[in-house]
């Protein structure tokens, strides 16, 4: 039986598929193994490769009192590697509590600071704060 974990992210892969279906776009998993979880075919017949991210509640921690989602952007069952720029063109984040997903393309999600990939993105719920709240980037 798969982990409470791995059940939450095939989920998600399944939720992206359905959505992206339902959007009229061909969509399918990808095979075990490969470096993204879900192929969309768009006009032209260009291959979109896309990583799935998820999370199942909103959270708050001891420096952020705000509601957001957190997403964690390491792979691998130790978390030793992370979401790579050639393995995806874009990352689906889902929020498994609301049944939402929202794209962003990979190039976003670099560093700014260090050019490596982020670590960790946050969401945040409700409306946006007067000031910025986001806290610490963590980059490889």
């Amino acid at each position: 039986m798969l982990s409470k974990e791995l059940q939450q992210g095939k989920a998600a892969e399944h939720f992206v598929c359905f959505a992206l279906l339902s959007a009229g776009y061909e969509a399918f998993l990808a095979p075990q193994g490969a470096p993204f979880d879900v192929v969309v075919v768009t006009t032209g017949a260009r291959l979109v490769r896309v990583q799935v991210r998820s999370t199942s509640k909103l959270i708050t921690t001891k420096k952020n009192k705000r509601p957001h989602y957190r997403f964690g952007m390491r792979c691998a069952k130790r978390g030793d590697r992370t979401v790579s720029v050639d393995g995806c063109d874009v990352v689906a984040f889902v929020a498994l509590d609301t049944r939402s997903v929202g794209y962003v393309p990979i190039a976003q999600l670099t560093s700014k600071h260090h050019g490596g990939m982020v670590q960790a993105i946050d969401f945040y719920a409700g409306t946006p704060p007067k000031h910025d709240t986001r806290g610490r980037l963590y980059v490889n």
